[in-house]
């Protein structure tokens, strides 16, 4: 069994089936679907980082080959700013989440300032959402490359 560097971060028995490797890049790199009754498969990712794990390991990454192609995340949390970097295939979206941004840089462009979105190519919508006591700002973005700098 791997060796778990997130003590706060350990998987719950059962609660993210497919096991350790599922949990891995669920929980810890921040990579996860949505399955309903009008998308399934990678259709709609999900990237949102555990906050255990942004505060205790300081950085992680996932990815995976979905049908639609490769998907990851790649991120680094430094004192108070977080850095995530994530790509979405063609023929997805997804909402990415930032824990604790107060403000938010998307490739050199302020799209997050005061609690206003600013729009930009590919980013369709932003809101707060609240998980664990911890508000985040959360994109709507398109397939693309995305590059986000956050102030937490």
């Amino acid at each position: 069994m791997p060796h778990i560097l997130c003590p706060r971060c350990a998987p719950p028995p059962s609660r993210f089936g497919g096991g350790i490797g599922t949990w891995t890049y669920k929980a810890l790199g921040g990579l996860d679907t949505v399955s309903n009754t009008t998308t399934t498969g990678w259709r709609h990712v999900i990237v949102r980082p555990l906050e255990a794990a942004l505060q205790t390991l300081g950085s992680g990454a996932a990815s995976i080959t979905t049908r639609f192609g490769p998907t990851s995340v790649a991120w680094t949390l430094a004192g108070r700013t977080l850095e995530l970097n994530t790509t979405i295939p063609t023929g997805s979206t997804a909402d990415v989440y930032l824990a604790g941004a107060t403000r938010v840089v998307e490739s050199d462009t302020v799209v997050w300032a005061n609690g206003v979105f600013t729009p930009v190519a590919g980013i369709t919508g932003a809101w707060t959402a609240v998980r664990s006591n911890v508000t985040s700002v959360v994109f709507a973005v398109g397939s693309g490359q995305y590059a986000f700098t956050a102030t937490v």
